[in-house]
């Protein structure tokens, strides 16, 4: 709470300068923070922190360098009126954001007197966020028209490589790869031919909710070998795997029935939360691959960071096939290599 220089490097006794999220005067009263500077007198720095892992620690660095060393109030944006992922939160929430309306936030800060976010005023109206931000420490569409634009008016300025590559693809587990290497290819998922084998060997993941309200046969209510409870709240009704509590379940549904839709039936894969963009169903489509997402996720079916994360830890746990659109480097690749 009082800086991660002071809790982690000896010797090191500056607190961090307090921001927006801490409740002021009494963090500084109580030795969390020290108040900015009058001196200094530089505006609050907003980072749009988004929803998957490294671009959240890479947040978090940014966070330390201005608050611990350069003694600029920072905070975090997360697009989202109830996720936190600060750094300093006294509950130590990690909770993660959105990526819709990235570059709106932008143009929030950039209509507001001196870009100060801290001025924004939220509508009455509960379902709408205006989020506000000056940085984005990681974006995979640099390039795009909106970017573009965006420089063009003088609201951002042009991007620059951070001198890593990231690469999205398709994956499997190594043991789906042994079970048919065919698979190792879109050649062998391409054609009428092989649809019916992609819709017998990828079912559809379950939520933790749906899976005790319709398939357990104690609805949860005692240890039935795939879950031990019920999920607790909200946040774990929609989680795909929770460790011993809910090791996920798999189930084939009317999309995988070829007897019914002998044309037009699917297997699974898992597709990126709808704000990340891709190019998974149209990859189905025009290479025709009989594979489809049926997440939760507006317009493109997709899921959550957390929840692709779940789907992927559920296979393995109980040994179903999986397919999933995913990308390097990410800490989920680098504990299942070569699994």
């Amino acid at each position: 709470e009082q800086g991660c220089l002071r809790a982690k490097v000896p010797g090191w006794n500056q607190l961090r300068t307090c921001n927006s999220d801490d409740v002021l005067p009494e963090a500084a009263e109580m030795g969390l923070c020290q108040p900015a500077s009058p001196q200094l007198d530089y505006l609050e720095i907003r980072i749009k922190c988004q929803d998957w892992e490294s671009v959240i620690f890479g947040s978090w660095i940014l966070q330390i360098i201005l608050s611990e060393i350069l003694q600029v109030p920072t905070t975090l944006e997360t697009g989202t009126a109830t996720s936190v992922m600060q750094l300093y939160d006294t509950a130590d929430r990690f909770e993660f954001g959105t990526t819709s309306n990235n570059l709106q936030a932008f143009r929030n800060a950039h209509e507001l007197a001196q870009g100060d976010c801290r001025k924004l005023q939220q509508p009455q109206n509960e379902s709408t966020y205006l989020n506000c931000a000056h940085v984005i420490p990681e974006v995979w569409t640099a390039k795009s028209e909106q970017v573009n634009e965006y420089i063009r008016q003088d609201i951002l300025d042009p991007p620059l490589s951070l001198g890593a590559l990231g690469i999205e693809g398709w994956y499997i587990p190594k043991y789906t790869a042994e079970t048919d290497p065919t698979l190792t290819s879109w050649i062998g998922m391409q054609g009428p031919h092989n649809r019916h084998k992609l819709a017998s060997m990828f079912p559809r993941p379950t939520k933790w909710q749906d899976y005790c309200n319709n398939h357990s046969p104690t609805n949860c209510t005692a240890p039935d070998g795939v879950a031990r409870r019920p999920p607790a709240n909200d946040r774990e009704a929609s989680r795909l795997y929770a460790g011993d509590d809910f090791v996920g379940f798999f189930r084939n549904t009317t999309h995988n029935n070829c007897i019914d839709r002998p044309h037009n039936c699917t297997g699974h894969i898992g597709d990126f939360p709808c704000g990340w963009g891709g190019s998974l169903e149209a990859q189905c489509y025009h290479l025709d691959i009989g594979l489809e997402s049926n997440g939760d996720e507006p317009y493109s079916g997709g899921y959550t960071y957390s929840q692709l994360g779940q789907m992927w830890r559920a296979a393995n746990a109980t040994r179903n096939h999986v397919a999933m659109m995913w990308a390097i480097p990410d800490p989920i690749y680098e504990e299942f290599q070569g699994t």
